[in-house]
């Protein structure tokens, strides 16, 4: 009985042990090169899909390492995981309104309120609650190619109600059409944003969020966004203007043309950039 035991303890003691499982992750991204083998990404990139999120996180977050926008709802994946938006769920965004958003945009120079305007500054840094409760940030909408229109109205003046009916694609009682035919339709296709800073309701006083939200379902447009200013921080700064007042950026935010008193100037240069 003894020598039998012996026996089945050499054996046992000559069976190689298992091979550890394979750990290896080339890239330090977080997934093991055998885990992007399954799912397609490249072991040796970091960042497969090149949206300046790690592929271990894009998983970590629910979202495909191959494919910048996950949810295909206009935003990064990485800007979404960065402001705490689902990059999976196309119903979180990071502006409700679909806005642009610049991820690198606390690295612009100035727009300060505390500086003077003028030709060539940058426009002070707006941050106020929009139409959907969401806070705005101007700087988000620092591009490369779109200017932006930042139209300073109130809601008890006739001339901003028409302003807005005709830029939102209604009716144009002030014929603004005819110094820029194209208007509505250039804000539609996204060739221009169009921001309209409220800073008073129908009784002259203080708008809120409520007076942005007002305004935007009797002007309703997808590509206009609508804040309220209640500390008259923006109208102060451009000089208490009559209204509404139109002020027009280039696309790094500087101001292109000020037009305090009248409209026209900056409409007819709309329409020089963009005639169709």
């Amino acid at each position: 009985m003894s020598i039998r035991v012996l026996v089945l303890v050499a054996v046992a003691a000559c069976k190689p042990d298992p091979e550890p499982p394979d750990t290896t992750d080339t890239d330090g991204d977080g997934l093991l090169d055998r885990e992007e083998e399954e799912l397609g990404s490249d072991p040796e990139n970091p960042d497969t899909d090149g949206d300046g999120l790690s592929d271990g996180d894009e998983v970590a977050n629910g979202a495909d390492p191959l494919v910048v926008d996950t949810d295909e709802d206009g935003y990064t994946d990485r800007d979404e995981v960065f402001e705490g938006s689902d990059p999976a769920d196309p119903e979180s965004l990071i502006y409700q309104g679909g806005w642009p958003y610049y991820f690198d945009k606390e690295s612009i120079r100035g727009g300060f309120y505390s500086d003077p305007i003028a030709i060539g500054s940058r426009f002070a840094r707006i941050q106020l609650t929009d139409q959907f409760g969401d806070t705005l940030d101007l700087f988000d909408f620092y591009n490369e190619t779109r200017p932006v229109v930042i139209d300073l109205s109130a809601q008890w003046s006739v001339a901003s109600d028409g302003l807005s009916s005709w830029i939102s694609g209604g009716d144009d009682p002030n014929a603004n059409g005819a110094l820029w035919p194209a208007g509505p339709k250039a804000v539609r296709r996204g060739d221009v944003y169009w921001i309209t800073v409220i800073g008073e309701n129908d009784q002259h006083l203080p708008a809120t969020p409520r007076t942005a939200s007002q305004w935007a379902s009797a002007h309703p447009s997808k590509k206009i966004a609508v804040v309220a200013e209640k500390d008259y921080d923006t109208y102060n700064y451009c000089g208490n203007p009559t209204l509404p007042a139109l002020v027009l950026l280039e696309p790094d935010l500087k101001v292109a043309v000020l037009d305090p008193l009248t409209i026209d100037t900056v409409l007819l240069e709309l329409a020089a950039r963009f005639p169709e």
